[in-house]
């Protein structure tokens, strides 16, 4: 094999290579696409998964105004470290039900609660980069 042919091979891979990662960055974004981030609701200590889905519930409720949001799942994520809550993934069964959380949001300002979507790691990445 020449110099040429192996030059061509590398490009070829890499092209390949980087559709392939963003496929999968791809799909990874839509398999959250009904996720919610949520941080600084309070946790107790031996919290469950179904006392995070009733704070959640009555979170939206009194603070966002929202009653019967559909929850599919909502659990904290990563370890606990100096007494501050875990953040809450939250599944939602209702891609409408999301886009009313996201509608009520500005009734959060000025609270240290912060309710974000679900992306990616590298999805994340690439909006900091476009913002900044």
């Amino acid at each position: 094999m020449n110099k040429d042919s192996s030059i061509l091979i590398n490009v070829i891979v890499r092209y390949i290579d980087n559709v392939l990662k963003e496929k999968q960055r791809n799909l990874e974004d839509r398999s959250r696409r009904n996720n919610h981030r949520i941080e600084g609701i309070y946790e107790n200590d031996k919290e469950s998964w179904g006392d995070t889905e009733k704070k959640v519930q009555t979170f939206f409720t009194e603070k966002l105004g929202l009653k019967d949001v559909e929850i599919e799942r909502a659990h904290r994520t990563g370890r606990k470290n100096d007494g501050r809550p875990r953040t809450i993934i939250l599944n939602l069964q209702k891609y409408k039900d999301k886009i009313g959380i996201l509608k009520e949001l500005y009734r959060l300002k000025g609270t240290n609660t912060f309710v974000n979507e679900d992306f990616s790691r590298e999805t994340v990445a690439i909006r900091k980069k476009i913002v900044r």
